[in-house]
């Protein structure tokens, strides 16, 4: 009997990590198109120019230039013969201010200065007689831009009325992003294929058990032969046991943290694309978003609430292993998300946005504490809702309200502490040749550490299970 429950606590504990795995190619995908569409209504996209001459019904030679954005389309005619020369731009500090900067229609009004090489970012502008035309919005880096430049020069310096440039300022890290996700939803429709085919497999022995109801033998007490001996699903007595349900409840944490990280390096994130970081310039179609509000407040929060969904995903396919909840847990994220968008004040800058997904008590460099403490009141807000889907299930599940605002705060403080410690120790003692691969071995353990505290929950909910079952067995007796 003992082997029959560590098998059937053995295969639980399999199909859990099938529906895991399932589950994070699902987040990956919806994690991977919204981080699309943050590049793409970015800058860092680039764009599609295109230049083009015609002679107008009176004969005169008219040029016109189109910006191709997300949203809106940039264009603009001019007169060829008012061309003076190409003018390049850029955002290194001893450029600006220039008198030239402040005539673009795309202007640096919003940029920030760049810091180091790889920040340093070019537009290019057509000079007329009467004033600055964009051509290469401010985005590129400085070899696309004398790329361009010298197309333009080149084509004036020709038959200008021949002049047909299409010049392809696409970063070449968009396409990437489009093939990684068709990739992940190809394995995710194998996924489902396998899925679909094993619930076929368990339709069928559930089929075949039925029709054994009549061939019982006399005297036979097993469950899986007699279903008026087995209990309900909900019920059952074996479940995952005590140390797979706290390993696995634990492991959720570390693995969530995990997959933030693999998929900013997948998709080529720092962090989050609206940071400061990549709001160094005005495109139109970029800069409107700010003016609608709350847009850009689910902008700014949407990529944490899609993380923090997939914990609540995980942690419910490891409850629903010993109890039956209903999948209101997994929505407790997404409702307790909706007064953000309203309570929170609308962003209206780069900086502005990077607060929203930034708060207060995750860093101390944020210097608004509205944001902080809508924040604290969201994760209570999930810790409620949650703890209404368990109360009907699980007795004396109070204090899990606390549960959610707890782990994360103190997950997040070990991470800023170890990870702080850790990285002044790495530095100061070890040889610069070693630094580096130091730093990626002592990653995953500060991401243990920094989660180990969610074994308490793990522990503290198996307890309530326990009770529920003893209880459950305690009224059969009677």
């Amino acid at each position: 009997m003992k082997t029959e429950a560590s098998r059937h606590q053995g295969q639980t504990a399999r199909n859990l990590i099938k529906d895991w795995l399932f589950t994070l190619n699902l987040f990956f995908i919806i994690y991977s198109m919204v981080m699309l569409a943050q590049f793409s209504m970015g800058p860092d996209s680039g764009r599609l120019s295109t230049l083009v001459c015609k002679p107008d019904p009176w004969g005169k030679l008219v040029c016109t230039v189109k910006i191709y954005g997300f949203r809106k389309l940039f264009r603009l005619d001019f007169y060829a013969d008012d061309y003076i020369g190409t003018y390049e731009s850029n955002n290194f500090p001893t450029s600006y201010p220039n008198p030239y900067l402040s005539d673009l229609a795309l202007p640096w009004d919003n940029m920030l200065g760049a810091g180091t090489s790889d920040q340093i970012v070019c537009a290019v502008s057509i000079r007329t007689s009467p004033r600055l035309i964009d051509f290469v919005p401010p985005y590129q880096t400085g070899a696309a831009c004398s790329q361009a430049q010298a197309l333009v020069e080149a084509a004036f310096a020709g038959d200008r009325s021949a002049i047909n440039i299409r010049f392809n300022g696409y970063n070449p890290e968009l396409y990437w992003r489009i093939v990684l996700l068709a990739f992940a939803s190809l394995l995710f429709v194998a996924q489902c294929s396998v899925r679909l085919r094993r619930r076929r497999h368990e339709k069928k022995a559930i089929v075949v058990a039925e029709d054994k109801k009549g061939e019982i033998l006399p005297g036979t007490t097993d469950i899986l032969m007699n279903p008026e001996q087995q209990p309900a699903e909900e019920d059952h007595p074996v479940g995952m046991g005590r140390k797979r349900f706290i390993l696995f409840w634990w492991a959720a944490s570390p693995l969530v943290f995990a997959f933030f990280v693999l998929s900013s390096l997948l998709n080529s994130l720092k962090i989050l694309n609206l940071g400061p970081g990549g709001c160094f310039l005005s495109i139109r179609d970029y800069q409107s978003i700010y003016l609608h509000y709350p847009i850009t407040n689910l902008i700014a929060i949407l990529p944490y609430i899609i993380l923090i969904t997939l914990g609540a995903v995980l942690l419910w396919q490891v409850l629903r292993m010993e109890v039956s909840v209903s999948r209101w847990w997994i929505a407790a994220p997404l409702m307790a998300g909706i007064p953000l968008l309203i309570g929170l004040p609308p962003a209206q800058s780069c900086m502005d946005v990077s607060n929203l997904a930034f708060p207060a008590f995750f860093t101390t460099s944020n210097p608004n504490p509205t944001t902080g403490w809508s924040w604290v009141v969201y994760f209570l807000l999930i810790g409620f809702i949650q703890w209404l889907v368990l109360r009907k299930k699980l007795k004396y599940s109070l204090g899990w309200i606390l549960i959610p605002f707890l782990s994360v705060f103190v997950e997040v403080f070990l991470l800023i502490f170890l990870f702080g410690l850790g990285l002044y120790e790495i530095t100061n003692l070890l040889p610069d040749a070693i630094i580096f691969p130091s730093i990626i071995c002592w990653l995953p353990i500060m991401l243990v550490l920094a989660t180990i505290f969610n074994l308490v929950p793990g522990y503290y909910l198996y307890r309530l299970i326990v009770a529920r079952r003893k209880k459950l067995l305690t009224d059969l007796s009677f």
